[in-house]
């Protein structure tokens, strides 16, 4: 997968997120939103280390089509049934 910020930084990621998270509230005291995005931030520290750590599933699981993809299909074959006019 091609990153568009360094590697090193990217390694670096979820502790930068876990210190600014913990910094905010120092920083700016115990106010609702800096607590907020203290919260959000050691969470995505949290979540981003979770998923890189995590072993991923090499082979997709079947998955049944999706609303959306259900829907076009339906889409497809009413407009392919529906007479042009003009044409005939």
């Amino acid at each position: 997968m091609h990153m568009w910020i360094p590697d090193s930084l990217y390694k670096l990621l979820p502790f930068v997120y876990a210190l600014v998270g913990a910094a905010l509230i120092p920083i700016f005291g115990f106010s609702g939103p800096s607590m907020v995005s203290a919260i959000l931030l050691l969470a995505a520290s949290v979540l981003t280390t979770l998923w890189r750590y995590r072993p991923q599933d090499d082979a997709p699981k079947a998955m049944s089509p999706s609303v959306r993809d259900e829907w076009e299909k339906r889409k497809e074959r009413r407009t392919e049934s529906m007479p042009l006019d003009g044409f005939q």
